[in-house]
């Protein structure tokens, strides 16, 4: 392993190019390796094939959305592990600083993590794919493709308002395969069953993790089979796609999106189980139903300063007599993978909040 280079090549004057450092394994797709979390003392990220059930691409001609094969981010303390956690980024992620430091603080205190990508991360876009490098023309790698690609992405939501629904549907099938391969090593891939024998117990316990958009995914994974999780913590997010704000991202496109998507999938027969309830927010009164009956699995942990997701959001998900656990992060904004928009306090609470998560995790209400 070493640190490489991504040239990202515009044209031929020199100012024009740019080089991002990016950690590369190179080894056969269907082994599992390691490279150093530079986030920790001695801790390793294992790195390790999977191939999604479902392909999804933003239109016929979109070569950039092949998102289907890629690699999971283990976090492992060195014995086998009896509990982990799977964890789901935001909306369109190019770093994995926050869950590499996440990860090392769970795997140092002997609980195992696991990043599994939404569909569009930066582990799961092709433009990084590791297969895509080779040694003699240094990855290059046009700079108007790659914007072209990132605007895809927020335009192909406004052109295609149902790809939401598309892109849950696979995450939904990745959940559920890793789940397989974790549980009761009968995934589909013999690699990542032999993988999760190596270095998981037999009765492991799962519990799922997910930021912003995340959350929303491991709210909804987490309703579709309660009994199977241990817990479920959301970071800056709620029980609602509804109740987003969105604007910062999408602009003075967000509340067009918002309506676009709720229209293009009302009335659709094949939507993932829970969609409907968790991200578009209909049937309100039977969410916060199921939400109660399980709330002594849930911990919400929400930023004091988040526009996105803010507390009135949390409030309206289950009233306070309730007791659902929720803590707020004074002065933390909604962004806690970008540096100055809220990055900075985020890596200041990171380790006190991952220790209250593996405390809950533990304590938690009703545990046994």
């Amino acid at each position: 392993m070493r640190v490489d280079s991504l040239r990202i090549f515009t044209g031929p004057k020199p100012e024009d190019v740019e080089r991002i450092p990016i950690l590369r394994q190179r080894d056969d797709d269907d082994v599992a390796s390691t490279i150093p979390n530079q986030y920790s003392d001695g801790e390793k990220i294992w790195q390790v094939p999977f191939q999604s059930p479902r392909w999804v691409r933003l239109s016929d001609n979109d070569h950039f959305a092949y998102n289907n094969f890629f690699r999971l981010r283990f976090y492992l303390p060195e014995s086998p592990a009896s509990q982990l956690f799977i964890m789901t980024n935001g909306f369109s992620e190019g770093v994995v600083e926050v869950w590499d430091r996440l990860g090392a603080t769970f795997a140092k205190a002997g609980v195992g993590a696991v990043l599994l990508p939404l569909p569009q991360h930066y582990s799961r876009n092709v433009l990084f794919h590791i297969n895509d490098y080779h040694e003699t023309d240094h990855y290059i790698v046009n700079k108007t493709a790659l914007k072209s690609y990132n605007a895809g992405l927020t335009y192909g939501f406004l052109r295609r308002p149902e790809l939401l629904a598309e892109f849950d549907g696979q995450i939904m099938e990745d959940v559920k395969e890793l789940m397989r391969a974790v549980t009761s090593r009968t995934g589909s891939s013999h690699a990542m069953n032999d993988f999760t024998r190596s270095h998981f117990s037999e009765n492991v316990e799962v519990s799922v993790l997910g930021f912003s958009l995340g959350g929303l995914v491991a709210l909804q994974a987490f309703l579709s089979q309660p009994d199977r999780y241990h817990s479920c913590v959301l970071i800056n997010s709620g029980a609602s796609f509804q109740d987003m704000n969105a604007s910062q991202v999408f602009k003075e496109h967000w509340r067009s999106l918002q309506r676009a998507i709720l229209a293009k999938t009302r009335g659709v027969t094949s939507l993932p189980a829970d969609f409907a309830e968790v991200f578009l927010g209909h049937e309100k009164v039977m969410l916060l139903h199921r939400l109660e009956q399980h709330k002594n699995k849930l911990l919400i942990i929400i930023g004091g300063s988040d526009a996105i997701f803010n507390m009135s959001n949390i409030a309206n998900i289950l009233p306070r007599e309730t007791g659902l656990a929720v803590f707020q992060i004074p002065g933390l904004g909604h962004f806690i993978n970008i540096p100055k928009l809220g990055g900075d306090i985020w890596t200041e609470w990171s380790r006190f909040t991952a220790n209250m998560i593996l405390s809950f995790n533990t304590h938690r209400p009703g545990a046994e």
